[in-house]
Order: structure tokens, then sequence, then C-alpha cells
């Protein structure tokens, strides 16, 4: 014997689906319509205040408007910021993702980089008056890092600055493309194309 069972039955109009579950599977019916009815209660809900807001951080003058933007969220909310920064690392890796042999002076090249970009991290912080915000600068792609230190910090929203590309700019993706699309948690992409 076979029943359906379905969101509709149970919740006046909704997008749900309909799933067929055989007699024996009656748990899982039953564990199917509580998903269902606890995503409903969570979109009924009042949204949580932000926590653990997250920046991705070029140093550029624009950018600092992102920053901006995560301090006065963070103050409205109670919450803490962090910022991070990512810096491409100038190593070679081969086709198996092994580093390829590089000389001496572009690993120095690399330390030299970190050095100043955390002198420059400090610099942004002081500029903003910020005080005691944590700070990261970390080797690896813009996308990869900010992902990966959101995860770290459990963070609930990431605030990252675009320059609003269009058209094939876009199509290939840029960094707030890219981690709006991966991210597990809030992204929030402050426009830094145009006049304050």
């Amino acid at each position: 014997m076979r029943f359906a069972s379905a969101a509709s039955s149970a919740m006046p109009i909704t997008s749900a689906g309909v799933r067929f579950f055989e007699q024996e599977q009656l748990g899982e019916a039953w564990d199917w319509l509580r998903e269902l009815w606890q995503q409903a209660a969570l979109d009924q809900a009042e949204p949580a205040p932000y926590q653990r807001i997250l920046v991705g951080v070029d140093f550029s003058a624009h950018s600092l408007r992102a920053v901006r933007r995560a301090l006065d969220l963070a103050k409205r909310h109670g919450g803490d910021i962090h910022l991070v920064h990512a810096l491409e690392s100038r190593l070679s890796y081969d086709q198996g993702y092994d580093p390829v042999m590089v000389p001496q002076h572009d690993i120095d090249q690399n330390h030299e980089l970190m050095d100043s970009a955390k002198v420059r991290m400090q610099q942004s912080i002081d500029e903003l008056g910020a005080g005691n915000v944590p700070s990261r600068v970390l080797l690896g792609s813009p996308k990869r890092v900010i992902l990966s230190v959101a995860e770290a910090l459990h963070s609930d929203l990431i605030v990252v600055g675009t320059h609003g590309h269009h058209g094939i700019g876009r199509l290939l993706g840029s960094t707030a493309s890219a981690i709006t699309h991966s991210a597990r948690c809030d992204v929030l992409t402050v426009h830094i194309g145009g006049a304050e």
C-alpha cells in the first residue's frame, strides 16, 4: 500500500512538492513533513541580528566603504567584525597541485608582501578608527580565503565590496559574485564603484 504526503495538506498554498512513501517509510514521511514545517516557521520568524561579520578587504580607498558598512551593522546589532585580506601567492603549482621549486627570491618576496599587507591592514584599521578589530592576512585566492575564514569563525554575514560589473564581466564572475554563490551565510555586497 502506498500513500502520498504533501505539505499542501498541512499548510495553505505552498511551493512544496509531492513525495510518495511506502507504508514502512512512515517515519521518513513524518520527518519530511516536519522539515517543511520547520522551514515555514523559519521563513516567518524575525531574522536574528548579525553577530559575527566578516569583511573582505583589498586596501583600496573604496573598499573602506564596505568596512564602514560592516562597522555600522555591527554597532546596530551588537555584533563583532573581523577583517581579512587575501594575498595571492607567487608560488607555482604543478598539475598535481604540488609546489614547484621556486627561487628563494620569490619566497622572500612572498614574506615581504605578507609583512607589507599586515602593515596596510593596521593602517586601514587606524584610519577607520575601528580600535582593536581582529584582522588576518592570509595567502590564497580571495574567494577561498574569505569562505574559509567565514566557516572557521561561524560568520553569519560576509561583507564584500563590488564594482557592480555588468555583461560579460558579470558572467565570468567577480570575487564578490563567487563568494555570494558559495557562502553558507548571508552576503552583503556593497557597491563601491560610484560616489559615496
